[in-house]
């Protein structure tokens, strides 16, 4: 399993603009409500409890970035639970043509900015390489507000070094 520093480094080399980190900051909390919203939709009923697939999901990534960093995953969760709870709501009470109206409003303008971040990058997005630096996002968003706060000095210098060197092999590549 990659380290954090490896993972987020990679995903770093894709968003070296910081007009395309800009559009991200935007965009991968519209696409992450989004997906909570639509997964919401999917209810699973086990016993006396209901359980979502956005719940699901939500459990399985937190496991995932716990392996990476307890801290990390547990300020990701911060953000990510409240997103969770309003999906939840939302698709438990509204009409449903009410709940897709939100999913795919925030959905494309999610990805809308994402891909024209990455005009602004040069580059295609990291996922065209590798689909699960799409789970990589939140983190990443996470990382960088902990990054402008001076919090994780010695992940953000490792993860700028391991950017540098992917940057420099994708230059070679092409």
């Amino acid at each position: 399993m990659q380290t954090i520093t490896e993972m987020l480094g990679t995903y770093a080399a894709y968003h070296r603009d910081s007009r395309n980190r800009l559009t991200h900051y935007f965009g991968i909390p519209l696409i992450t409500m989004s997906i909570l919203i639509l997964l919401s939709l999917l209810r699973i009923p086990l016993g006396t409890i209901t359980v979502t697939g956005a719940e699901i999901l939500v459990v399985v990534i937190m496991i995932w970035y716990l392996r990476l960093d307890l801290t990390l995953e547990l300020i990701t969760l911060a953000f990510i639970l409240p997103m969770l709870l309003v999906a939840d709501n939302l698709a438990a009470t509204q009409p449903i043509t009410y709940v897709m109206w939100w999913f795919w409003s925030l959905f494309v303008t999610g990805w809308v900015l994402q891909f024209l971040g990455h005009v602004f990058e040069g580059r295609k997005p990291a996922l065209v390489d590798n689909f699960l630096q799409i789970f990589s996002g939140p983190l990443f968003v996470v990382c960088e507000l902990m990054f402008a706060f001076g919090l994780f000095s010695n992940l953000q210098s490792g993860i700028q070094q391991v950017s540098d060197r992917v940057d420099s092999e994708i230059k070679q590549a092409s």
